[in-house]
């Protein structure tokens, strides 16, 4: 196992005697005295190795962020969880990316560092943005059973429309 000289390990909460975090956002097994590899999540992306507590049967992936900022930053509130700020970037573990926040500033997050999945991002969306620019100036004319017409024009559910013009959809694209 290589370890930077810079490298600080301390045990992790509730894992002490197994297993240690590092200031390099690495996860090390005491036992086995060799550093975890974490997995990438299919889903959320995130880093995640398996570990058990003593009384655990069974290894549970848990994420590294969430490991290293609880060995590092302290316990988490109730209320909060663990953002990856200043920089988005989820493969960077370190403590000094991580902080607690709640979930609404997480998501502002999100939209700060250009990685929120909305609009043309969203995998199965039916509509660009320009489509919904011509939505929102065509909605502007008006007229009787517009909703449905255009609904029809886009291939989307004349509800899809509705919820455009009541800004319930698309609401941040002007």
């Amino acid at each position: 196992m290589q370890v930077d000289q810079s490298e600080v390990f301390r045990p992790i909460p509730g894992y002490e005697g197994r297993y240690e975090a590092s200031s390099l956002g690495r996860i090390k097994s005491v036992l086995r005295n060799i550093i975890l590899r974490p997995v990438i999540n299919p889903v959320s992306e995130y880093h995640t190795v398996n570990i058990r507590r003593d009384d655990e049967s069974i290894r549970c992936p848990k994420g590294v962020h969430v490991l290293v900022a609880s060995t590092f930053l302290g316990p988490c509130l109730e209320g909060q969880e663990v953002r990856h700020f200043p920089k988005r970037d989820r493969s960077n573990n370190k403590p000094n990316n991580l902080c607690y926040g709640t979930r609404s500033e997480n998501l502002k997050d999100r939209e700060v560092h250009g990685t929120m999945l909305r609009g043309e991002k969203v995998w199965n969306s039916k509509l660009t943005e320009q489509d919904v620019r011509e939505i929102k100036y065509k909605l502007a004319s008006g007229g009787y059973g517009i909703n449905s017409k255009l609904g029809r024009e886009y291939g989307v559910a004349h509800q899809t429309i509705y919820d455009i013009k009541k800004n319930r959809k698309w609401a941040w694209l002007v």
